[in-house]
């Protein structure tokens, strides 16, 4: 949570369950505006309606199985509107994998098609390098959707700050300057035109 603010997530959308819950508290806690949500299709779609109003990632919070199952439309729709938004999905004890855990599913492998970056987190003491590495693929090069998987282990486990190592907050991605002799060929072109036409897609904000 502290990581994720941080990085300059200001927003998080979602429903509150096992293992998730502390993360919720958490990102209150830390100044993060927490919104609950009736379904995780709907907090996905708010995650990167945010990610497209203000170029930095919303985050959206779901529980393990179905509740990753059903933010998938919102990542798919980040993904191919280049939207920036992070996804974090509970799940059971990384030591319970393969062995029929609570609503266990193949999360980073379910959520990787719809992703720019898909990764669950091994060691509590990796977290903050990995949320950065969230917003970086989330907001840089073409936006789009990344997801962190986070299982309980990791949520509630414990490190030794020193061995943490923060990084710094990832700067907003560089703008692209047009050659000015573009920019004056097209002003041109629109002074000289009788009747312009302009098609401005979403892309352009």
């Amino acid at each position: 949570a502290r990581n994720l603010k941080k990085q300059g997530v200001e927003y998080m959308f979602g429903i509150v369950g096992f293992p998730v819950q502390p993360i919720a508290a958490a990102a209150q806690k830390e100044g993060i505006t927490y919104v609950g949500m009736r379904n995780e299709q709907s907090a996905s779609y708010a995650a990167q309606a945010v990610g497209y109003l203000t170029g930095r990632p919303g985050a959206c919070l779901v529980v393990s199985g179905p509740g990753v199952v059903h933010a998938l439309a919102g990542l798919a729709n980040a993904q191919q509107n280049a939207w920036p938004m992070i996804c974090i999905g509970g799940a059971s004890e990384s030591w319970r994998n393969g062995m029929g855990a609570f609503q266990e599913e193949r999360q980073v492998l379910i959520t990787t098609p719809f992703c720019k970056f898909s990764h669950g987190v091994e060691h509590v003491h990796r977290i903050p390098f990995y949320v950065e590495m969230a917003v970086r693929n989330a907001i840089y090069g073409r936006p789009g959707a990344s997801y962190l998987d986070l299982p309980d282990d990791i949520i509630t486990g414990k490190c030794d700050e020193l061995q943490v190592e923060e990084p710094a907050r990832c700067p907003d991605p560089p703008r692209t300057q047009a050659m000015p002799d573009d920019v004056e060929r097209a002003l041109n072109l629109l002074r000289d035109a009788e009747w312009p036409l302009v098609i401005v897609g979403k892309g352009m904000a």
